[in-house]
């Protein structure tokens, strides 16, 4: 079988088929494999924030008062956030997927005061932090995100603090 090119008009055709032809294989068939390999083994920055988003609004850690439900300032005036376990926390507020895998994830949050400690409260809880059974702390502060927050040890003492947040796949 002998293939002449009577043109260079015929080679440039011939050739054009040929790399779509081959775009065509690679994103029907590689592509969307390693589309699914990476949607799988990460959880992305924005699920992240939407997740902190949800813990930070969340009467659970929320300063709440009469006047609703404080976003962004993590109470510690009472001892909701200090009785608050790890467990308790993670059933109420877990990462669901979309249908992206049926694997579980573990899930990590840290509160951070970042304010120095004073003499008035003593009994300041510096950090806490909540780490689903199963998972170690190295491992959870991997690739973990950071959100300022404040933190409401009374009602005229509100410090800088941070929350740090993490979801990874099992």
């Amino acid at each position: 079988m002998n293939i002449s090119f009577q043109t260079v008009e015929n080679f440039v055709v011939i050739l054009i088929a040929a790399l779509i032809v081959g775009i065509l294989i690679y994103r029907l068939f590689i592509g969307i494999e390693v589309k699914n390999v990476i949607e799988e083994n990460e959880v992305s920055l924005n699920r992240k924030m939407i997740y902190a988003r949800i813990l930070l609004s969340s009467p659970d850690i929320a300063y709440t008062d009469e006047g609703g439900v404080h976003k962004g300032v993590i109470d510690y005036q009472t001892d909701k956030v200090k009785k608050l376990s790890a467990k308790d926390l993670f059933d109420k507020h877990k990462y669901q997927p979309d249908g992206i895998s049926s694997k579980g994830y573990f899930h990590y949050v840290r509160i951070v005061d970042l304010e120095p400690k004073t003499q008035s409260t003593p009994e300041t809880i510096r950090e806490k932090e909540f780490i689903q059974a199963g998972l170690s702390s190295s491992a959870a502060r991997t690739n973990q995100l950071s959100f300022d927050t404040n933190i409401r040890y009374a009602p005229n003492d509100i410090r800088l603090g941070k929350l740090y947040v993490n979801i990874i796949p099992v």
